[in-house]
């Protein structure tokens, strides 16, 4: 308690903004003051290296806890094809296959977002479109088939196509791999998903050289 003379100070004889650093109590290194349920001034323990502020809510002191895991990304790889390729009829046909790119955190995701670009072949098709990781149907939902679609009208030859991919990958092993992309039926027919990948002005006057990209993102 503070004094003047042999009396305690009151707020009203303190004046405000007058109590200096050097005049209060020392403390530790790294502590925060805050306040405890009760209204009076407490210590925020010191954390350690790494770690971030945390509230515990009302009537509960700040604590300094590990900051949450999740969502931080490690690597970001991307590529694009602009070669152009006709296609013809196949039961399983791998379009096109990345380079091969490194995986360093042992827990971390793939996640894999792509557009690739078609010119249709004036008729329609019936397969599965696939997204796969070194060539094994292997992903979150079990199957390379799923996070994959397919935008664009079949009934025109010039009519220009998407195929839009967005999957995650997990459980993949450190090293190298490659991602693969590429339609596959399921009964053993043999089908054309697209006259062209990545069509240019050699397809139609109209066209621009078309291209195809990927992101992969391997995160925490």
């Amino acid at each position: 308690m503070s004094y003047i003379g042999n009396s305690p100070a009151t707020s009203t004889e303190v004046a405000d903004n007058s109590v200096t650093l050097a005049k209060m109590a020392h403390g530790t290194d790294g502590e925060l003051i805050t306040y405890d349920a009760t209204g009076a001034p407490a210590n925020v323990a010191v954390g350690t290296s790494g770690q971030v502020l945390t509230s515990g809510g009302a009537g509960v002191a700040p604590t300094f806890q590990a900051a949450a895991g999740g969502g931080k990304v490690l690597k970001v790889t991307t590529e694009t094809n602009s070669t152009r390729a006709s296609l013809s009829s196949s039961t399983d046909h791998t379009l096109w296959t990345t380079a091969t790119f490194t995986k360093d955190d042992a827990s971390s995701d793939l996640v894999v977002s792509a557009v690739l670009s078609f010119r249709g072949n004036g008729s329609s098709w019936s397969n599965g479109l696939f997204c796969s990781i070194d060539g094994t149907e292997k992903g979150t939902d079990g199957s390379a088939f799923h996070g994959v679609q397919e935008s664009g009208d079949n009934s025109s030859a010039n009519a220009t196509h998407l195929m839009v991919v967005n999957k995650t990958f997990s459980g993949i092993a450190t090293g190298s791999h490659d991602i693969r992309f590429g339609w596959k039926t399921k009964d053993g027919t043999s089908t054309q998903a697209w006259g062209q990948f990545n069509p240019n002005s050699s397809d139609s006057v109209a066209l621009h050289q078309m291209a195809s990209h990927v992101t992969i993102l391997e995160v925490e």
